[in-house]
């Protein structure tokens, strides 16, 4: 028998460690084959757990039509290595001419290229081009690298894409070398073909930061790309930049693209609209190398004699840019446009206006405090406004997260809940003279509870101590009406203060727990590996605490809850990773969960800072479900719920059966907050109308409550108006027999004004 050495099996150990688990990587949804690090997918899988790649390609598209579903997790290439800048370099997901192919929910760093879409060529003057490939709800950063040839690595890279989208993904930190138009580390480089170009892309709500080079960069014919509501901040070599002198009859629209080195949005090419965006204080620099400016810090520059004809530029705010707010080449340009916003303008005027139709003004700055910030429901909050300078500032609009607004200096708000615990972003806008705004927001900064509710159990861990005698401090952060406390130490000692110290006579990592009593309950959390204690336990990492807090604890399945995190650290946190007890978890900072099943579910969190210091909060018994009520009014789901868009819907509800509802729910689009704005369901005949209103993104906001309650009887038919917001699940049908009767569409129209007459909600209608 052969005897292996401790060396040897370290090594192996390591290397399970770098390539995963066996069945790790991506699962076929109709075989069960696992595809692992270099694998060609032929068929359409789902990630069962993150996928580590130390060496090569990390998937490859094989066929046409298929679907990567990352469920959360990682494709992590490890180091990006020497990316050789001629060849098809080392990429986390590589696709060559397939088309119809889905990259969603997934996570890709430290590879050459984050995703590679490429065309094929084949006889002649014939190519075979990528056509219709979705990235959505991705993360892909910290791709590239400054070793190797390293010439044209990015975030994305897309050579020949034609009508394809990329939407809802955060494309950061990737990085490369060289400062030509085809070298590394743009955030999204899109390329077209030589004589055939790259068309009808959309580019939508990413947020676009921190890149090498440009944010979003185009280069040779790229036309009728759509490039709207993206935040595009912190990049290298400008924000939006469309290189080419044909690239054309793009729509820029709603983007904020600020604080980036070089310009905010290039336009090299003809005939192209720029409305509606905010680009301000947008740098020149040298953040890729000293030698190289990267242009003069222009808010818009249309700056190509050779091709930046005829472009069109409507309400725009272009502020605070080192360089000139608006420039053309000459002017001879033939740009037009009015009602734009800017100081310093070359070779450009609004129609009718000489430089812009409004000036920025002088700068005002909102801030405010607020005294109580949290309490028991009716809560009375004073509001204070402490923006800058004051005698600047003329007038003051207040949003309080409660769909109420005020336009006093400094006012006295009551907050009302019905639910245990309610959270409220509260925004300040203040304006100044010469049209000056400024609006700042803090997030979940009123916090209200119902008296009779149970108490959210919280504390801070102290950093830990080098010496075992000193005493180690624990401070109570909970919400709610406590009356008793109970600290578990994790060395068998306890304590009944609100703010304990406590000894460790024992060197090691201590996990704790606090269990919280009130009137209303009880709550228990316990925070793993929340303390160290003595010399050998090794390095001790900045100090990382995580915490989170539940929209809502108690409702009916299915049941959605808005968890929302609240961790502090010393260093910045980069990852969060969610258990929600039912055997899905998500990845997201503050994700929606939905527990379709009755039962009582513990909840865990755990966060990681850029230093790897690692924290993790569970939550016993915290989410109680009821079972499912009998009568309801279901659609359930689709398969597909895209297209997807807000708009208003029209049809008919005939139910199976009698059904008594006060609720409606709205399926979201996985990653947004898709919701209903306003229902109304009635029977004249019958004198049935029931009428719910949205209430904002605050608790249960996928819930809207229909007053009066109404009863629908069976096999009558009902006419329903519901008008959605952000992106809801839709079914593609006229008419659909679903749980508890059917459901027809007589008229969708979109927020864009386009109509159909298949595009049903995907609901439920409930009592509860």
């Amino acid at each position: 028998m052969k005897r292996f050495g401790i060396a040897v099996v370290a090594a192996v150990v390591f290397l399970v460690f770098l390539i995963g688990s066996v069945n790790a990587g991506c699962i076929g949804v109709e075989t069960g084959t696992d595809f692992g690090c270099g694998d060609t997918v032929w068929e359409s899988c789902t990630f069962n757990e993150n996928l580590i790649c130390p060496t090569g390609h990390g998937l490859v598209i094989g066929a046409n039509g298929i679907i990567i579903d990352g469920n959360g997790y990682t494709l992590d290439g490890v180091s990006p290595g020497a990316c050789d800048g001629s060849g098809t370099q080392r990429t986390g997901i590589y696709n060559k001419a397939h088309d119809d192919v889905v990259i969603k929910n997934l996570e890709i760093k430290n590879f050459c290229n984050g995703i590679y879409f490429k065309y094929d060529s084949e006889e002649g003057d014939r190519v075979d081009r990528v056509e219709r490939v979705v990235i959505e709800n991705c993360n892909i950063h910290h791709n590239g690298g400054d070793s190797g040839g390293d010439n044209s690595v990015h975030g994305i890279k897309a050579i020949g894409m034609f009508d394809s989208t990329i939407k809802n993904c955060r494309i950061h930190h990737n990085t490369g070398k060289g400062m030509g138009c085809d070298d590394g580390g743009n955030g999204i480089f899109l390329k077209g073909i030589s004589g055939f170009g790259a068309w009808n892309n959309t580019i939508t709500h990413n947020e676009i930061y921190e890149n090498r080079k440009g944010g979003f960069f185009t280069k040779m014919m790229c036309v009728d790309t759509e490039v709207s509501y993206n935040r595009v901040w912190g990049n290298g070599q400008g924000g939006i930049i469309l290189r080419c002198k044909m690239s054309a009859t793009h729509d820029i629209h709603h983007n904020n693209v600020s604080c980036n080195y070089g310009d905010g949005i290039f336009v090299g090419g003809p005939d192209n609209t720029i409305r509606d965006n905010v680009v301000n204080n947008n740098i020149a620099g040298f953040k890729i190398s000293p030698e190289d400016k990267v242009g003069d810090g222009d808010g818009i520059d249309m700056g190509r004699s050779d091709g930046s004809y005829n472009n069109e530029l409507y309400y725009n705010t272009v502020c605070g840019n080192e360089g000139t707010d608006i420039d053309t080449y000459g002017s001879g340009s033939g740009t037009t446009g009015d009602n734009n916003t800017c100081d310093t303008t070359e070779n450009y005027d609004d129609e009718g206006a000489t430089g812009c139709t409004y000036t920025c003004g002088p700068g005002v700055i909102a801030d405010f405090s607020a005294e109580p910030t949290k309490g028991t429901s009716p809560l009375e909050v004073t509001f204070i406004d402490r923006s800058k300078p004051e005698g600047d500032i003329t007038g003051w609009l207040w949003d309080f997260g409660d769909g109420n607004t005020s336009n006093e200096q400094n006012p006295v708000h009551a907050y009302y809940t019905t639910e245990p615990y309610s959270y409220y972003n509260v925004s300040l806008t203040v304006t100044g003279s010469g049209e000056a705004s400024d609006t700042v927001t803090k997030t979940d900064y009123i916090k209200v509870w119902r008296e009779d509710a149970a108490p959210n159990a919280d504390f801070i861990c102290s950093k830990g101590v080098g010496d075992p005698s000193v005493p180690v401090q624990f401070t109570d952060k909970s919400l709610g009406e406590v009356t008793s406390w109970l600290y578990e130490f994790g060395d068998g000692g306890t304590n009944s203060t609100q703010n304990p110290e406590h000894c460790y006579y024992a060197e090691g990592v201590y996990t704790v727990s606090l269990t919280v009593e009130g009137a209303g309950g009880s709550s228990k959390e316990t925070k793993f590996n929340c303390t160290r204690v003595g010399s050998g336990t090794g390095e001790k990492w900045p100090l990382i605490d995580a915490h989170f807090f539940a929209s809502a604890r108690r409702g009916t399945a299915p049941f959605t809850v808005s968890f929302t995190d609240m961790s502090r650290s010393e260093a910045e946190i980069d990852s969060w990773r969610w258990d929600f007890g039912d055997g899905n978890t998500s990845s997201e900072v503050n994700p929606t969960h939905t527990y379709s099943s009755a039962g009582i579910y513990n909840v865990s969190l755990e966060v990681t800072n850029i230093v790897g210091a690692k924290s993790r909060e569970m939550k016993i018994g915290y989410i109680v479900v009821s079972p499912l009520f009998t009568d309801y009014f279901d659609t359930g789901a689709p398969a597909n719920p895209y297209p997807s868009i807000f708009g208003t819907h029209k049809g008919k509800i005939i139910p199976d059966r009698d059904i008594t509802v006060n609720k409606m729910y709205t399926y979201p689009c996985m990653g947004t907050g898709g919701h209903t704005e306003y229902v109304r369901i009635w029977n004249e005949s019958e004198g049935i109308e029931g009428v719910g209103h949205w209430s904002g993104y605050q608790g249960d906001y996928h819930n809207i409550t229909i007053s009066p309650a109404i009863t629908l009887l069976k096999n009558h038919e009902y006419n329903y108006i519901i008008r959605t917001g952000s992106y809801p699940q839709i079914i593609h049908a006229r008419e659909k027999a679903v749980e508890g009767g059917i459901i027809t569409c007589t008229e969708f129209k979109d927020a864009n004004g386009r109509g159909y007459n298949n595009w049903i909600p995907a609901i439920r209608l409930w009592w509860g």
